[in-house]
C-alpha cells in the first residue's frame, strides 16, 4: 500500500498545492506534463537513491539539467545535461540567467518546434540541494511570467545522524555570510528585530551564529521542525540544539512546525514580520523550511525586502547522512511569484 496525500489551499496562499507519495506510478502521473527537470547532480550518480528519484518519475523526453556548486568559497556553479561530460561553470550572479536564456531558446525561439507553449513547466528538485536553488535559481525562476514552477522533495527512509550523532562525521559547513544577490545594507542594527532559528539534526550548528554575533537571548525565535518522515523528529532536533534552547528557554522563543510543509515556515515568517521591524533567517531545516523562507521573501514587496537578512553557512552534504527513498513531496505555488 503506497500512501497518497494531499491537502486543499488554506488562507493567505490560496494557491498552494501540496500532494506526496511514495508511488513511482502516481508520481509518473503527476509529472507527466512536465517540460524541464532541474535537479541536483547527485542524481545523475544513481537513480536508486532519492536525488534521482525524480529521473525516475519525469517523463523520458524532458529537459534535464543537474546542478553542483563547484566552490563554495567563490559560489560558482555548474550545469550538464546529466548526459555528457561537459559542464557550464558561471559565478553564482550568471546561473540564473543563462538557465533561463536556455530554456527561452529552446522553448521559444526554435523555430522549427511545430507549437509554441504558452507556459513553460519546470519541476525544481530540491533534494539535495536546496540553498543552491533557493538562494540562486528560484527567484529568478518565479519572475518569469511565461514558467510555472513546481518544487519536489524526496524524503529518506532512514537518517542515521538524527538517532545517532555519531553515525556519522559532522556537517562541513564554511563561513557565516549573506547570501549575494540577498544582501541587507544596515547602517545600525535594528533595535526591533529577531533572529530566527529553523533547527535541524545538525549538532549545536546553530551555536556558531549566537557565537559570531553575540545576540541576546531575548531576540531569538529558535524553530524546531519536526519532519513526518523521521520518528520523534522534535525530540532529536532538541536533543542536538542543547546550547541555544537551554539559553532560549527562560528568554527566548522556542517554536515547533510541520517541517515538511513550507506554508507553515511562510506562514510563521510573515507573522513575526508583522510584529518585528527585521527578521534575520538562519536556514538549517529542512528544504521545505528553505521553500517556505524563499517564498516569504519573495511575496514580499522589493521596498520591503531590505528588512530581512538570510545568514547562512553553506553546508557541504556528506554520503551516508540519509537512506533509502521515501516520500515525494510536490509543491505549487504561483502566488510565490514576486511582487514588484
Amino acid at each position: 500500500m503506497h500512501p497518497v496525500t494531499t491537502r486543499k489551499p488554506r488562507s493567505l496562499m490560496q494557491s498552494l498545492d501540496m500532494r506526496s507519495s511514495s508511488n513511482l506510478g502516481q508520481l509518473k502521473n503527476w509529472f507527466a506534463n512536465v517540460d524541464w527537470l532541474l535537479c541536483s547532480n547527485r542524481a545523475a550518480d544513481n537513480t536508486q537513491n532519492r536525488a534521482g528519484r525524480l529521473l525516475e518519475a519525469a517523463p523520458k523526453q524532458v529537459h534535464k539539467r543537474h546542478l553542483a556548486c563547484t566552490s563554495i568559497e567563490a559560489l560558482t556553479f555548474s550545469w550538464s545535461d546529466g548526459t555528457s561530460s561537459a559542464a557550464t561553470t558561471l559565478p553564482w550572479n550568471l546561473v540564473s540567467r543563462a538557465l533561463i536564456d536556455e530554456i527561452e531558446k529552446i522553448e521559444f525561439k526554435d523555430k522549427t518546434k511545430d507549437t509554441i507553449k504558452e507556459k513553460i513547466k519546470i519541476l525544481v528538485d530540491m533534494t539535495d540541494a536546496d540553498w543552491e536553488f533557493g538562494f540562486f535559481v528560484l527567484p529568478a525562476l518565479y519572475a518569469h511570467p511565461l514558467l510555472e514552477i513546481q518544487c519536489a522533495f524526496t524524503s529518506p527512509l532512514v537518517y542515521p545522524q538524527a538517532s545517532d550523532k555519531n553515525a556519522h562525521q559532522p556537517i562541513d559547513t564554511h563561513g557565516i555570510r549573506q547570501p549575494p544577490g540577498l544582501i541587507r545594507q544596515l547602517c545600525d542594527e535594528p533595535t526591533n528585530g529577531k533572529h530566527v532559528f529553523f533547527l535541524g539534526f545538525d549538532h549545536d550548528r546553530a551555536q556558531k551564529f549566537i557565537n559570531n554575533y553575540n545576540w541576546a537571548d531575548s531576540d531569538c525565535v529558535a524553530v524546531i521542525g519536526d519532519p513526518p518522515y523521521i520518528p520523534d523528529g522534535d525530540r532529536i532536533s532538541r536533543e542536538a540544539n542543547p546550547l541555544l534552547l537551554h539559553r532560549l528557554k527562560m528568554n527566548g522563543d522556542i517554536r515547533s512546525v510541520a517541517a515538511a510543509d513550507p506554508y507553515v515556515t511562510f506562514e510563521l515568517l510573515q507573522n513575526l514580520h508583522r510584529d518585528y521591524q527585521t527578521l534575520d533567517i538562519i536556514l538549517q531545516g529542512t528544504s521545505p523550511m528553505t521553500l517556505g523562507a524563499i517564498w516569504f521573501y519573495l511575496h514580499l514587496p522589493v521596498e520591503d525586502r531590505g528588512e530581512i537578512r538570510f545568514l547562512h553557512d553553506f553546508p557541504v552534504r556528506m554520503p551516508g547522512r540519509a537512506e533509502g527513498i521515501g516520500q515525494t513531496y510536490i509543491f505549487d505555488c504561483p502566488a510565490a511569484r514576486p511582487f514588484k
